[in-house]
């Protein structure tokens, strides 16, 4: 269609003020995406070039598919979707992406952008890129191999698992990465003692038969946000089900 006049209309109306329809143009289709204010190129705040200007990403429903389309235009493979509080400097008439709906496979995130908004209560998204998708999955600090705290290398550093709702579907896919049959979740306190700062993965959910703990859906925040320390585990085998049907 050329024209809004060759649209389907439903009749005229009396528009209140404030209540016109506006628009952004985008004078080109392809996007620029660079991460920003990261401690490494790899991690940091996502920014969209759109008509010469970097736009910033609200986390209003950024998702792991969100982050996946980011590092996927960078050259990545997928990426860990985070966000930090928005830094202005007094600026309130900034406007953000929001309200991304990727499903992952696009191109950019301007082909599942749907809005602006000035995000004045929100938060800015970002997003830590991995290289390759074969990621390390450990157990550390326990008393014997099967047992202790969890831990993700990406990108040559190992992260943390938060113990935020950390229960038993998280804990059987994360120990059949290892090669075990299932887990139980168990508390922090008995393998740690550190209150060390750092980015820890919150993992929220995870489907069945994975073999890799990035498959799983993720995010990160900081510890000091993450009130149940880090995750513990015990990993088993069982035969038959016998040992797994024993302890639900």
């Amino acid at each position: 269609m050329e024209s809004l006049l060759e649209c389907a209309a439903s009749g005229s109306t009396q528009c209140s003020s404030g209540k016109e329809a506006g628009v952004i143009c985008l004078s080109t289709v392809k996007n620029v995406t660079r991460i920003v204010n990261g401690s490494s190129p790899d991690e940091g705040l996502m920014e969209v070039l759109v008509n010469d200007q970097w736009r910033s990403v609200c986390n209003y429903g950024w998702s792991k598919y969100d982050a996946d389309v980011a590092c996927k235009s960078l050259g990545y493979i997928g990426g860990i979707p985070f966000s930090l509080p928005i830094l202005r400097e007094g600026r309130e008439d900034t406007w953000f992406l929001a309200n991304l709906n990727c499903n992952g496979n696009e191109d950019s995130l301007l082909e599942c952008w749907s809005t602006f908004t000035t995000c004045k209560n929100g938060e800015q998204a970002g997003a830590v890129c991995y290289r390759e998708e074969n990621d390390v999955t450990r157990i550390v600090n326990g008393s014997s191999p099967n047992e202790g705290v969890v831990e993700v290398l990406i990108n040559d550093q190992w992260r943390s698992v938060c113990n935020n709702r950390w229960d038993k579907r998280k804990t059987d896919p994360t120990c059949k990465i290892l090669g075990y049959s299932g887990g139980f979740p168990v508390s922090s306190t008995l393998f740690v003692e550190d209150k060390e700062e750092m980015w820890m993965l919150d993992v929220s959910y995870c489907s069945g038969n994975v073999k890799s703990s990035l498959k799983c859906s993720l995010s990160l925040i900081r510890s000091s946000s993450c009130h149940g320390g880090k995750a513990g585990v015990v990993c088993y085998h069982a035969e038959n089900g016998t040992f797994e049907k024993n302890f639900k």
